[in-house]
């Protein structure tokens, strides 16, 4: 078998990987508004429920459908405990909460905000609706990837149907 990620690495991708599924379903999303946008989203996530239970390359070929998650190892610091698992999430949650107050208070924050407020004015200054929207897409993925890949790693375990609709609407 091959050598397990390093833990930052694997969390990271996992990130790239969602804002990637973002991107490719933020696309055919992107003359789409309030509900139907949200319909957009379910829509993707059976989408990929439905690849993960069929493709069973993505689950290494494990006859249960479920893929186990390593140790929570961090630079030789191993988070086994429920504690110390809260409170590396929690780090992250700091991180990427600072990260993203500052990314929406500066010009692309400001973009979108405009795109928000009135998207025809926005385009008529010259802002890129197709490309601040798609941006909005994979930032948004690689947070909820972040948030997933430490979960995966919280219970130890990674299964397509321990990421069904009633978590989604949670």
């Amino acid at each position: 078998p091959l050598p397990a990620l390093p833990t930052l690495l694997s969390i990271l991708l996992g990130g790239l990987m969602a804002a990637i599924g973002g991107i490719l379903f933020g696309f055919p999303s992107l003359r789409i508004k309030g509900l139907y946008l949200a319909v957009a989203t379910l829509a993707a996530q059976f989408f990929f429920d439905w690849v993960f239970l069929r493709v069973k390359w993505f689950t290494n070929y494990a006859p249960s459908g479920s893929v186990s998650a390593p140790e929570l190892n961090f630079f030789g610091w191993i988070a086994s405990t429920p504690i110390e698992k809260y409170f590396l999430a929690l780090s992250f949650v700091a991180t990427f909460a600072f990260l993203g107050k500052n990314l929406v208070r500066g010009n692309l924050g400001r973009q979108w905000m405009a795109i928000r407020d009135m998207d025809i004015a926005a385009e008529i200054m010259g802002i890129n609706l197709t490309y601040y929207r798609i941006l909005a897409f994979a930032i948004s993925s690689f947070y909820a990837g972040i948030g997933g890949a430490l979960m995966a790693h919280y219970t130890s375990f990674v299964s397509a149907e321990a990421f069904d609709l009633l978590l989604s609407i949670n």
